[in-house]
């Protein structure tokens, strides 16, 4: 569990009095307190040299000084944290694109002088000095050409559908309960989630926040018109739902990538494998089991799905616990240019901050609103 991970980064630290900490993905799986007491240690108790790995940009910022980034066109170094090195780089990258994109208009302008210094010369072979120097210019910006970076082509999208009505779902009078159990988490008196809303429902570990997602996802059915005005969770009739659950155990690990997206209806064959190649699928692997992919991978193609399934509503339980951080930022770039209504339950509190229009937090079994996520993430200790 995330405690106990947590315990053996810091037994570690203490017991064997390391010259320099290197910690892969220590966030991973911890909760928010713990995440809280982790930054802590690292940031007061050890005064150690760090090497960190990490796709948690809050704790990126919050721990370290200095910035690495990894790319194919070579390591990119600052002297600062995070977010700040990731503005500088990707000023640095536009920066050099535009620059590339001049040497590319230059180069077709010298290379038209250049074919037109070849058909006067004919007449006037003295112009073949002109030729030859132009032809040389173009060498030289070829040669001294700016480089860009290209990430892969791995794009994580969402569908953006439409819920005419202004409010895309209502709970009255619902009970949570632990699974398999009358133990009562939640009881929600009254709430209304309208069209186009972005949900992040806060609370500490064991409030109940999956097993409301989750119980939300199994109320939702898309085969009935309209729901019972008395029942606990309605859905707008025109919704079409997609629950993406952090443990992806629903993925039919034995069945091939292409199969698993030809599945989602108006799909063909053709289509499956022009939106895989999209997604960062080569050709050569859409027949593989699923099995046999990344937890990240699997992520990214669970959201190809649903994708394809065209939604308007979006459930999601801990979203980019397997993402990338250039997955993540598309993420939450989908998520806050389109028009979906969505519900989410996040420990990330960078992606939290940036998608949620609305914050919800689990109080003593209620739901309560609250204005937005840093006093609750400030009291996670």
């Amino acid at each position: 569990g995330g405690w106990q991970r947590l315990l053996l980064i810091a037994a570690a630290a203490r017991l064997e009095e390391p010259d320099m900490l290197v910690l892969d993905e220590p966030t991973n799986h911890l909760d928010l307190a713990n995440i809280n007491t982790l930054e802590r240690w690292l940031t007061a108790d050890f005064a150690v040299p760090m090497l960190i790995v990490s796709h948690d940009r809050e704790f990126l910022d919050r721990v370290t000084e200095r910035t690495l980034f990894l790319r194919s066109d070579g390591m990119h170094a600052f002297k600062t944290r995070f977010s700040v090195a990731r503005e500088e780089l990707l000023r640095r990258d536009a920066t050099a694109a535009a620059r590339a994109k001049q040497e590319d208009k230059e180069i077709k302008r010298l290379e038209q002088a250049a074919a037109r210094y070849k058909v006067w010369a004919v007449k006037n072979p003295d112009l073949n000095k002109r030729k030859n120097a132009v032809e040389s210019r173009i060498a030289r910006i070829e040669k001294e050409r700016t480089q860009t970076y290209v990430a892969r082509e791995r794009r994580l999208e969402l569908a953006d559908g439409d819920i005419d009505a202004r409010v895309a779902l209502r709970l009255s009078g619902l009970e949570i309960t632990v699974p398999q159990s009358t133990r009562k988490l939640i009881a929600i008196d009254r709430l209304a989630i309208a069209a186009g809303e972005r949900v992040a429902l806060l609370g500490v570990n064991g409030a109940g926040k999956s097993t409301l997602l989750a119980t939300l996802a199994a109320a939702f059915d898309p085969t009935r018109e309209h729901y019972d005005s008395q029942a606990a969770v309605r859905f707008n009739p025109a919704c079409r739902l997609v629950y993406f659950d952090q443990t992806m155990a629903d993925l039919p690990t034995k069945q091939s990538i292409l199969d698993y997206v030809v599945e989602a209806d108006g799909i063909t064959e053709k289509d499956a494998i022009r939106q895989l190649a999209g997604a960062g699928f080569a050709f050569a692997r859409v027949g593989e089991p699923i099995g046999v992919l990344s937890h990240g991978e699997r992520a990214r193609l669970v959201f190809l799905k649903m994708k394809l399934l065209r939604p308007n509503f979006y459930v999601l339980d801990e979203p980019t616990n397997h993402l990338d951080i250039e997955g993540q930022e598309d993420l939450e770039e989908q998520l806050e240019k389109s028009d979906v209504s969505c519900l989410f339950v996040s420990h990330d509190r960078f992606f939290t901050r940036t998608v949620a229009t609305r914050f919800l937090e689990i109080h003593k079994g209620r739901l309560v609103d609250v204005d937005d996520a840093d006093a609750f993430f400030d009291a996670q200790v």
